[in-house]
């Protein structure tokens, strides 16, 4: 979507035009109804007259760019199962900030009886949108050494020096997935 007549914003906190917005909300896999549900509370509750034709034109390049996952999105969705395997939890695009993220993935784990939590942010995914990199929270150094463990059965080139305050990153993702309804 970077290359379309509708490039997304850079964040979702941010507006910067409406097309971008709502290209950056498909991005993150919002359906049309939750897009028209945001701008008619940043609009009083009243509906946006001709967003919805908007939307459907901003759709319909989208589907047309990005028809299926890309290949960094499907090993993104079979880390998940990964991560289950070495008893973790994922959260991916639940929260702002990390202590948002980490405290929906300490619940996810604590909820599925999983040891740890993995997480990325909103943030974390507006990067990998733009930029290809993205970064992971975890709930210990051991979940974090499984997390790489992870990263590399599924095909990915995690970096990490071993810090339990930093964070690990994968670089060069292209992470696209097709529209959600």
């Amino acid at each position: 979507m970077l290359t379309s007549k509708y490039p997304p914003s850079d964040n979702l906190y941010e507006s910067q035009s409406r097309e971008g917005d709502i290209s950056l909300m498909l991005c993150h896999g919002w359906s049309t109804g939750e897009i028209e549900a945001f701008f008619e509370d940043d609009n009083g509750g009243d509906p946006v007259p001709g967003l919805d034709v908007l939307i459907d034109d901003i759709r319909a390049e989208y589907a047309n760019l990005i028809p299926k996952a890309s290949e960094d999105a499907q090993r993104l969705d079979t880390l998940r199962d990964a991560l289950a395997e070495r008893n973790l939890a994922f959260s991916f695009d639940e929260g702002l900030t990390q202590s948002d993220c980490a405290e929906e993935a300490a619940e996810q784990a604590e909820n599925d009886g999983r040891s740890g939590y993995v997480y990325c942010t909103n943030q974390d995914v507006d990067r990998v949108i733009h930029t290809g990199e993205l970064y992971f929270g975890f709930s210990s150094v051991e979940a974090a050494e499984s997390l790489v463990e992870a990263l590399r059965g599924v095909g990915l080139t995690p970096m990490w020096g071993g810090k339990p305050t930093e964070r690990v990153a994968c670089e060069g993702l292209v992470v696209e997935l097709p529209l959600a309804d």
